[in-house]
């Protein structure tokens, strides 16, 4: 059994050196025109998780 594999284009648009966890950029989906925006690296990782889970499913739209 074959499983197809996700792609996404991932953009960091700020970082803090002093706070790791502080970032900002957008998630995209190469077969979408959508993105979805995060503010930390725990809020990017959330969004990979939902796109596994569910593809319909979205933290921030």
């Amino acid at each position: 059994m074959t499983t197809a594999g996700e792609s996404y284009v991932v953009r960091i648009y700020r970082r803090d050196p002093e706070s790791p966890g502080h970032v900002a950029g957008v998630v995209q989906r190469t077969d979408e025109d959508q993105n979805y925006a995060f503010h930390t690296v725990a809020e990017l990782l959330q969004l990979l998780a939902l796109e596994r889970a569910s593809p319909k499913s979205k933290l921030n739209t």
